[in-house]
């Protein structure tokens, strides 16, 4: 047993007094420990949910950088996101780790005469006996509490980490949101190796097409295959250039074959 410098203060209580002493205590210290049973639960529970979200950024951090374009922005981002959610996972679960607590009641070897507040020559009666525990329960309340106190910073710790990351998660997809939005893309003419017009494209060039009536249509431009409809479309639209700047095109432009019609007779 452990006893208490108080101990002598209460051997002036009745029995009836003492005995609602010892009640009151064992009543307390039995609520004691389901209120660290659910604490530990709850532990467990919040670090569960903690270590889904930790997990789910990795897999899209790992999804960015495995990608063909990766945003590093948004990189760095999701891994601070990760590496503070799984700090506050470890908080909560080290809050849950098992630990000395003490429960209601007494061992039989603690009431050897010898472990007396009185020791062995003091009296042994039952109204010493209930000083005797009383004081026991006084100490083991104490334990629990600073057992409780020390579990529930690291509980609040993984609380506010949590909080933080979430917060500082959203605040940086928001800003890093209206940074792209207010940077221009680059268009296709301004992006490095860009075509900016007929004669920077490559092209096949198409010879002059006899129609059915023998007259000579006007050469046009075709566009190369992969085109995009839109570039097919406005190719459709160009004329073969003049004479003199034929030579300077065929060198970048490939020679499609002739595409004869057979005129019905």
């Amino acid at each position: 047993m452990s006893y208490d410098n108080r101990v002598g203060e209460l051997t002036v209580l009745c029995d009836e007094v003492l005995e609602q002493v010892v009640r009151e205590a064992e009543t307390l210290i039995a609520a004691q420990l389901v209120v660290a049973g659910a604490a530990d639960q709850r532990a467990m529970t919040f670090a569960g949910f903690l270590i889904a979200a930790a997990t789910a950024a990795i897999g899209g951090v790992v999804a960015l950088i495995l990608s063909d374009k990766p945003d590093w922005s948004v990189v760095t981002i999701g891994t601070s996101y990760s590496l503070l959610m799984v700090v506050a996972s470890g908080c909560a679960i080290w809050s849950a780790k098992p630990g000395p607590f003490s429960f209601p009641g007494n061992e039989p070897s603690c009431w050897h005469p010898d472990q007396w507040h009185a020791g062995a020559s003091g009296p042994h009666d039952l109204h010493q006996a209930r000083v005797e525990q009383a004081v026991t329960l006084q100490s083991q309340l104490g334990k629990n509490k600073r057992s409780l106190a020390k579990n529930s910073r690291w509980m609040r710790v993984a609380m506010a980490l949590a909080f933080l990351a979430t917060l500082a998660g959203a605040v940086a997809v928001g800003w890093w949101g209206v940074h792209r939005r207010q940077t221009p893309s680059a268009t296709r003419s301004d992006r490095p190796g860009a075509a900016t017009g007929p004669h920077n494209q490559e092209c096949a060039f198409i010879p002059d097409r006899k129609s059915a009536s023998g007259k000579a249509s006007n050469d046009h431009y075709a566009a190369p295959p992969g085109t995009p409809i839109a570039s097919r479309m406005a190719h459709m639209g160009r004329k073969k250039p003049m004479a003199r700047r034929q030579g300077a095109e065929s060198s970048r432009c490939t020679e499609a074959p002739v595409l004869s019609e057979i005129t019905m007779r």
